[in-house]
């Protein structure tokens, strides 16, 4: 093999390995990390809020205390909500009837109109809910997906701007329930 061969041989192992090397740290970048709660000394209330169901329903965040609630803020148009909706119904149906349960707010412009087919077709069981026009707290929602893990004592225990991943949202719980404060 005269050196020319050698050295196009060595360039192009030298790329298949830079390549595989880059593949390989793009996959693990992306894995989600997961992260813990905060301690309960760091958590603040959630904000009060009372609004109607699709099903016509109020729905109360107050009522829910002493329960483990997420509160997920999306819209049928957007894309991560739309990834993250298959996660978020296995969890609810993985802890109902456990003290824990999901809040979808929709934030689509008449919920009315695209919301009970964006339902149907992903089996959501929990409530979603309409949020009164010009509230402080969607006003105050920069991104969609945005969600809030809310503790049994109805403070926030998590917060995710943008999409939030399946296991962590499930070790998050279960770190809540293991707080001793929550259902059984």
């Amino acid at each position: 093999m005269d050196s020319k061969t050698l050295f196009r041989v060595l360039v192009i192992a030298g790329l298949v390995v830079g390549i595989a090397a880059v593949t390989t740290m793009s996959r693990q970048d992306s894995a989600p990390r997961l992260i813990s709660v905060k301690p309960a000394a760091k958590r603040t209330p959630m904000p009060a809020f009372s609004w109607p169901s699709m099903s016509g329903h109020k729905w109360s965040m107050s009522e829910h205390k002493g329960k483990i609630v997420l509160v997920n803020f999306w819209a049928t148009w957007c894309g991560p909500c739309r990834v993250e909706t298959p996660d978020l119904v296995r969890v609810y149906e993985k802890y109902k009837g456990r003290g824990v349960t999901i809040a979808a707010v929709s934030m689509d412009e008449d919920p009315a109109k695209v919301v009970p087919r964006f339902v149907e077709r992903y089996r959501m069981e929990y409530p979603v809910l309409v949020p009164a026009p010009d509230s402080p707290i969607t006003e105050a929602i920069q991104s969609l997906p945005t969600s809030f893990l809310v503790d049994t004592q109805g403070r926030v225990a998590r917060t995710w701007v943008g999409m939030l991943h399946e296991e962590e949202l499930i070790m998050n719980i279960d770190e809540l329930l293991a707080e001793g404060a929550g259902p059984t």
